[in-house]
C-alpha cells in the first residue's frame, strides 16, 4: 500500500475529528471532488471544489457535538485510490443522541493532494462498482 496515501488521507480525517475542515481541506486538491451520492444521510450529492466541500462540512459539523472517525480497514487498490473501511461516532449537539455508522469511501490521492473521494455503503459495494474483486 502507498503508506504516503494512506498518511494523506488519515490527515484530513483528523482535520475532521477535531473539527478543523481548513486543515482538513489543506490535503484535497483545488478542484477536489466528494461524491456523497451514494449517501443515506443528509451529505447526500456531489460536491466539487475544495470550497464548497469546506462548506458543506461545515454545515455538517455544526450539528454534532462530537465526531469521531476512526479507520478500520485500509485497501491500496492500485497506488492512487485507497478503499477505506471506517467507524464514525457522533453526539448530536441539540439531541444529545449517539450516532454511530460503518462507513466505505474510495480515496484518490494525485500528487500529494486528495483529488477525491466516494462514499459507499459497503465494501462490496465499492468493490463491485470498481469492477474489482478481494
Amino acid at each position: 500500500m502507498s503508506q504516503k496515501n494512506l498518511e494523506i488521507v488519515r490527515r484530513a480525517a483528523d482535520g475532521i475529528n477535531r473539527g478543523d475542515i481548513r486543515l482538513a481541506m489543506e490535503e484535497a486538491a483545488d478542484d477536489f471532488e466528494m461524491d456523497w451520492s451514494n449517501s443515506i444521510g443528509p451529505l447526500s450529492g456531489v460536491y466539487r471544489g475544495r470550497e464548497q466541500v469546506r462548506q458543506v462540512w461545515e454545515t455538517f459539523l455544526e450539528a454534532w457535538e462530537e465526531l469521531q472517525w476512526n479507520v478500520q480497514e485500509a485497501t491500496d487498490l492500485d497506488g492512487e485510490r485507497v478503499l477505506i473501511v471506517n467507524r464514525v461516532q457522533m453526539r448530536g449537539r441539540a439531541s444529545h443522541l449517539n450516532v454511530e455508522a460503518t462507513g466505505v469511501q474510495v480515496w484518490t490521492v494525485r500528487n500529494d493532494q486528495i483529488s477525491s473521494v466516494k462514499i459507499f455503503q459497503s465494501k462490496a459495494e465499492a468493490l463491485e462498482a470498481l469492477n474489482l474483486e478481494r
